[in-house]
């Protein structure tokens, strides 16, 4: 494979990111979602850093954004069940942030074209959970 092959398929993968956030809501930055969960921008890195939330870090690896999807609308803190669902996928260290936001943007046959997003908006918690315990498997 070429350089410029190479180059291609990054470049059309981290426009596919783009896309898949865009459509989700967009990112906001720590201070922005430390607001929304009610704790310091600290509090809301370490979580980042142990999984609790997805924070994406871009080079130089110093400033994370964070998927505005999985914050509650209704009220301060995740959309209900997500802490679960992130439970399961983060017992695997090779499910990085990207891989936890395809999850949960990208529609499954198995759920007849819906997201892992679109049932945990609809209370379906513990079908989103088994999802994320195979995908994790």
């Amino acid at each position: 494979m070429k350089k410029s092959d190479i180059a291609a398929a990054l470049d059309s993968g981290a426009r596919r990111r783009a896309e898949l956030l865009d459509e989700s809501g967009g990112t906001c930055s720590s201070i922005e979602a430390a607001g929304r969960l009610g704790l310091s921008e600290q509090a809301v890195l370490e979580r980042a850093d142990n999984g609790h939330l997805i924070g994406l870090r871009s080079p130089p690896q110093r400033d994370v954004r964070f998927p505005v999807f999985q914050f509650s609308t209704e009220s301060k803190g995740l959309i209900l069940g997500l802490d679960k669902v992130l439970a399961e996928l983060r017992s695997v260290p090779a499910i990085d942030a990207w891989a936890k936001c395809n999850f949960m943007l990208s529609p499954r046959d198995s759920l007849q074209g819906e997201t892992p997003l679109t049932l945990l908006k609809e209370g379906q918690v513990k079908r989103v959970v088994e999802l994320a315990r195979a995908y994790a498997s």
